[in-house]
């Protein structure tokens, strides 16, 4: 609740019914999750509508230099007793997000692919970017208390060479992985054989010793 003056009367984030003198105005702040999205090639400026972002796809480089496109969402919400602090400093929830989530979150997430090779960022390292993301978010957010409770990376795409190299990259791993398989089903072959072998061995030499023992007492007699 804000005097004529903008100065707090008071603060208010508990569900129920509220009262204000007809002099004072209010400043409405959204604490339910709010959604992040970056998505798509568009020409519209980002929006921020009770705290929401929307954005257009984001541009990093990974490892080695080649530049990364993808779609980026995330979810997090505001605290409520940080909302006085918040309103004093920035006014709005829209001027909240437009300040300081979303260059903190652009900041962070372009910060991160440069750590992965191509092939790493879009397979299998894929879920460990994701969590390195929320950790750094999280650590950059917490002073405004903001919470980060959800990242999630999809579309990664690259330039058309880099697309080839990445092709070839993972034709080589299905290879090696295909070899890999088929060396191991042999060498398990290979052993099954050897120990096949020594076990007729064993049983030659038993044999063997057994009509050794009976010429001996044929001998004898």
């Amino acid at each position: 609740i804000v005097n004529m003056s903008g100065t707090i009367a008071q603060a208010n984030d508990k569900p129920g019914l509220g009262f204000k003198a007809p002099w004072q105005s209010r400043s409405t702040w959204d604490l339910f999750s709010r959604p992040v999205n970056y998505a798509g090639k568009k020409d519209a400026p980002p929006s921020y509508t009770n705290g929401e972002v929307q954005g257009q796809q984001v541009t990093s480089s990974v490892r080695g230099g080649a530049q990364v496109d993808f779609d980026f969402s995330a979810v997090y919400s505001v605290s409520g007793p940080s909302v006085k602090e918040l309103y004093e400093k920035y006014r709005s929830q829209e001027r909240f997000a437009a300040q300081v989530v979303e260059p903190s979150i652009l900041s962070v997430v372009r910060a991160v692919p440069p750590i992965y090779s191509p092939v790493e960022f879009r397979g299998d390292k894929r879920g460990e970017a994701q969590d390195v993301m929320l950790t750094r978010l999280n650590e950059r957010l917490e002073p405004y208390g903001v919470k980060v409770t959800m990242v999630n990376l999809q579309n990664i795409s690259f330039s058309e060479d880099v697309e080839a190299s990445i092709k070839q990259v993972e034709v080589a791993q299905q290879n090696e992985a295909k070899a890999q398989a088929e060396l191991r089903a042999k060498e398990v072959s290979a052993k099954a054989q050897i120990v096949e072998a020594e076990a007729k061995a064993q049983a030659t030499v038993e044999m063997a010793r057994g009509q050794a023992e009976a010429n001996r007492i044929l001998a004898e007699s």
